[in-house]
């Protein structure tokens, strides 16, 4: 066990111990708590993190020599106690850093659930940083934990709940020097997830970090996040919003693409961020600036974009990609929605109204989830039997007739997945 993770358990422990100690002032010590466990999440340099954790501690002849029992010696460069060694693992969640490319405004809020807001930045201009999301141990892969109605007034447990616990501006050049760092030096990877409709920046980047993690995916994370009005009423402005940051996510791929020789990069859009993302690509081609040479993957999940248009745009995304896969189901209730506004097909439909096209391979998710409740808008991400599929297009680029779980649709060129 390293230092910061014997630094984070010894942290998890005082907190449980803690309102026995200071029994009068117990919320100013969670929150005091809360800022070093952020700060040992995001600190470069474990010495500092372990310092700055020992200083609380020190307030508190009792907690010092707790602390040091757990952490087992190793802030003096000891070699660790057997008490140490027995002591029982506090950790309850799992830290994943992702980095963040928007055009919100920011709210000038400090509270991460508020930071960025579903107003465009007024320059249109594109921020960089990197945020600190928490996923709970204990959780069945595919879940996005949030919290419920009864948890409104506790607020989020990182033991049960995904939780966006740190968010950091950085400037462009801070934030390539980060992007390096996430890729590593032997077959750098990138992962750029953008989110769709009625998605908060709060939502994205927590969407981003159990994407990632449950695709087991060891690179660059990204979340691209244009302003959503993050409402269920804000359908017509968020299209207009999606449309506006197409140019920005384009300028964010070339970035992308100048970061390091060898970049494979793979692109997962969501819903109406499949309009963001097709239109940012061609302005790409339009520019001459296509990128295909370093595009492995193109996922486009539950797109809600015309039909018709996405055929008009097919011959961009073949040009853009490896390999482009679509995603799609029947019981989308989101897209149903979409389709009465429209008064037409979506290209995110399956059935009768499923789309197969050269050099795009279709997939028919329906089976997946048939379920009466919710929207099932977020099968993409929420399923295993379609995060199993997407690793092995992240992974191998398997073929689809390659893929267990798919099979081919009688009569017709596209993929039934099952259950």
């Amino acid at each position: 066990m390293d230092a910061r993770q014997r630094a984070i358990q010894a942290a998890l422990q005082l907190r449980d111990e803690l309102p026995a100690m200071l029994a009068d002032d117990w919320p100013a010590v969670d929150a005091r708590l809360a800022q070093l466990l952020s700060a040992a999440l995001l600190a470069p340099d474990d010495g500092d993190a372990m310092k700055a954790l020992l200083a609380f501690c020190r307030s508190r002849p009792d907690w010092e020599a707790r602390f040091n029992v757990l952490v087992g010696g190793n802030l003096r460069g000891a070699a660790p106690t057997a008490a140490a060694e027995e002591a029982p693992a506090a950790t309850v969640f799992t830290p994943v850093e992702v980095l963040y490319a928007t055009d919100r405004a920011a709210s000038g809020q400090a509270t991460v659930q508020r930071f960025y807001g579903g107003e465009r930045s007024a320059d249109a201009s594109v921020q960089f940083g990197r945020c600190v999301v928490t996923l709970p141990l204990q959780r069945a892969r595919g879940e996005l934990n949030s919290p419920g109605l009864l948890d409104f007034w506790r607020g989020a447990d990182p033991s049960k709940h995904i939780v966006l616990a740190r968010i950091e501006p950085l400037q462009p050049a801070a934030f390539e020097q980060a992007a390096l760092r996430q890729l590593g030096d032997a077959g750098p990877e990138a992962l750029l997830f953008v989110h769709g409709y009625n998605v908060s920046f709060h939502d994205a980047a927590r969407r981003t970090a159990q994407l990632a993690h449950d695709l087991a995916f060891d690179g660059l994370r990204l979340c691209y996040s244009w302003p959503s009005k993050a409402e269920f009423l804000g359908y017509a402005a968020d299209g207009d919003s999606a449309a506006w940051s197409a140019p920005h996510l384009a300028t964010v791929i070339r970035r992308l693409r100048a970061l390091k020789p060898g970049l494979r990069l793979h692109l997962v859009a969501h819903s109406m961020g499949n309009r963001v993302l097709a239109q940012a690509l061609q302005e790409l081609q339009w520019k001459g600036d296509a990128p295909q040479e370093s595009v492995q993957q193109l996922a486009l999940a539950a797109p809600d974009i015309d039909r018709n248009v996405f055929e008009g745009l097919a011959a961009v995304l073949r040009s853009s990609a490896r390999r482009v896969t679509l995603y799609a189901s029947s019981n989308d209730r989101a897209l149903w929605i979409s389709k009465l506004l429209h008064r037409g097909p979506r290209a995110g439909d399956a059935g009768e109204a499923m789309l197969a096209l050269d050099g795009v391979d279709a997939i028919d998710a329906s089976r997946v989830d048939s379920s009466l409740v919710g929207l099932n808008h977020g099968y993409f991400a929420g399923k295993l039997s379609v995060l199993s599929d997407l690793a092995l297009l992240l992974r191998q680029d398997t073929p689809p007739g390659q893929r267990p779980g798919l099979q081919a649709a009688p009569g017709s060129r596209h993929w039934l997945m099952q259950p």
